[in-house]
């Protein structure tokens, strides 16, 4: 049986690239959606200097933190080909490591390392490797915006089992790191917020940076 890392690295992640499109997401509401939303959890971080997303894709969410924070450095990391190189062949202006989280040893720290929609996708097994990374990366905080469920739950996905898995990720993060505290939380409802496909976020910061 195949991996599912291997497949985000190979066709099945190709395809998923392929239905996401940077000139199409700008004309649709989605992107004025994604603005908004950014700007709501935006609100009770300050002076970020640098931000980090872990799975990036083709950098949607960065082009949309691109306009609402033009000056700060923007890094990512993506563990497919031909998402990555879409993303740094963009005028954002973003620096992308070609890899995956369970892969990456982080080399110094960002103001604020994110994820959307990617824990999700990384086995239970592997989770605890993962979350050490961002949390070891990140120098003041953490955003986790995934689906979420009271108990560890597997779902199919595009007709395949083993690559979308809920769970309650906010505790996730509390139990696994005491220190990181939770300064805000939320919910995003698809019906006003088509950006979000109904994804709850929680924003941390790290106690020993205050």
């Amino acid at each position: 049986m195949t991996r599912p890392l291997e497949q985000w690295k190979g066709t099945f992640g190709d395809e998923y690239t392929a239905r996401n499109s940077a000139e199409v997401w700008l004309s649709t509401e989605k992107h004025v959606s994604a603005l908004a939303v950014w700007y709501r959890m935006l609100k009770n971080m300050d002076h970020l200097g640098s931000i980090m997303e872990v799975g990036a894709n083709i950098g949607l969410n960065l082009r949309v933190l691109r306009e609402l924070l033009p000056e700060v450095p923007l890094y990512a990391i993506e563990p497919n080909e031909l998402a990555w190189r879409t993303l740094v062949n963009q005028d954002i202006g973003v620096s992308a490591w070609n890899g995956a989280v369970e892969e990456w040893e982080p080399s110094g720290t960002f103001d604020l390392v994110f994820t959307s929609g990617v824990l999700i996708h990384i086995p239970p097994e592997n989770l605890l490797a993962a979350t050490d990374k961002i949390v070891r990366a990140a120098g003041r905080y953490v955003l986790c915006k995934e689906y979420f469920d009271v108990k560890p739950t597997m779902i199919p996905y595009h007709g395949q089992d083993n690559l979308l898995f809920k769970r309650d990720f906010g505790s996730w993060y509390l139990d696994h790191y005491p220190e990181l505290r939770c300064i805000d939380y939320g919910f995003w409802w698809s019906r006003l917020e088509p950006y979000c496909d109904n994804s709850t976020w929680w924003l941390f910061e790290k106690e020993a940076t205050k």
